[in-house]
């Protein structure tokens, strides 16, 4: 749905989704359900941004770096392999590699 705003130049590529319908018209009795895609999505990027503390290779640590600012970052390895080498242009496999057992590992220590 259009939410009506009017972007500059400047602003944007901020706005990231728009509002529902249900919002928009629903008023005071509007309760806003909870999207598990978009809990699972905030929780694998919260990962990344983890993992970053942890990684003591400067490359590794730049591309982790790079991808936290994407909230679209995918949760399956040859998924995620592909993003890496074909939206951000990483053609080094060992890297890429790298980066996904980072993150793997990170999830997996706040798993438990």
């Amino acid at each position: 749905m259009d939410c009506q705003v009017v972007f500059t130049i400047n602003n944007y590529d901020h706005h990231i989704k728009c509002i529902s319908e249900d919002e928009k018209y629903g008023g005071a009795n509007y309760t806003a359900k909870i999207n598990k895609g978009e809990v699972k999505q905030d929780s694998w990027v919260n990962q990344v941004r983890a993992a970053i503390k942890f990684v003591n290779d400067p490359q590794l640590k730049g591309l982790l770096r790079k991808i936290q600012g994407y909230t679209n970052i995918p949760r399956k390895e040859s998924k995620f392999i592909n993003f890496l080498q074909n939206s951000l242009n990483y053609k080094n496999y060992g890297l890429c590699k790298k980066a996904w057992e980072a993150i793997k590992d990170e999830a997996e220590k706040i798993k438990k």
